[in-house]
């Protein structure tokens, strides 16, 4: 799985439908890169083959004929689901073997005359994840700055409510929020991304601070889950002391998570 970059993914991509999709595509509708890895015996598509399954489950592209195609389009819709590559092989059922039935490779049986056989490795290329700052300063500019830097989707607002428009961003659910209000508006920037999809909110503050919110917002019922994901103070213990530095440490912890998150 890889992040949204429609000109990368088809950069090996020639056939025409698969160039009138890098030119339109929004950059952040999530699709499935399918791509022939493999072929034996007599196979309409080649190794090095490559088609789109969109979100609606279209096949945009060429990588064989009625066999596979059904077989691709099901794997991919998986694959966007769950957020993971598959690699599939379609062929006769009875060439089939119990050998064959590995983790990781999915079969298919196919019914074409020809009885070839072909690998086909599907992968989800997903939005950039969000990055919603909110507060203004030096922190929220260096924040843009890193979260573009290693592939996020940054998106800054000076307030909650400015804010509004970034919960609302493709793959938010993978996103992360920076409450930097530095106690200019903490409760409703708080509140705010708490209360939004995203997967954590790092809250800038010192301990105390920290406490003293938590304490608040756990009295005005929001529920624990929701408290669940902040992390405050916010980002490694680097000795942070800098605007600069503030943010490379809550950018180094995004790394971090992002990592450690099986998909």
């Amino acid at each position: 799985m890889y992040e949204l970059d429609a000109a990368q993914s088809l950069a090996l991509a020639r056939s025409p439908e698969l160039d009138r999709f890098q030119r339109s595509h929004d950059n952040t509708s999530p699709y499935a890169v399918a791509t022939v890895v493999r072929t034996s015996g007599a196979t309409a598509a080649k190794a090095g083959a490559r088609a789109i399954v969109t979100e609606a489950g279209d096949l945009i592209g060429f990588i064989g004929g009625g066999c596979v195609r059904r077989a691709v389009i099901t794997t991919g819709l998986t694959a966007l689901k769950e957020q993971t590559p598959r690699l599939i092989r379609a062929k006769p059922r009875d060439a089939m073997s119990e050998a064959e039935v590995t983790e990781g490779l999915d079969l298919h049986p196919s019914g074409c005359p020809s009885r070839g056989e072909i690998d086909v490795f599907i992968e989800p290329v997903l939005p950039k994840p969000p990055l919603i700052v909110i507060g203004e300063g030096r922190i929220s500019h260096w924040m843009r700055i890193f979260g573009d830097a290693v592939g996020l989707h940054p998106f800054c607002a000076e307030t909650a409510g400015d804010a509004e428009q970034g919960w609302h961003l493709p793959g938010i659910g993978r996103g992360f929020a920076v409450v930097a209000t530095q106690g200019r508006g903490d409760k409703a920037g708080l509140t705010a991304a708490l209360q939004s999809d995203v997967d954590t909110v790092f809250f800038i503050s010192s301990v105390k601070k920290a406490a003293h919110w938590r304490r608040k917002l756990e009295a005005e019922n929001l529920s624990a889950d929701r408290l669940a994901k902040l992390k405050a103070p916010a980002g490694l213990d680097i000795g942070a002391r800098s605007p600069g530095e503030i943010a490379l440490a809550i950018t180094a912890e995004i790394v971090q998570r992002r990592h450690r998150t099986p998909a």
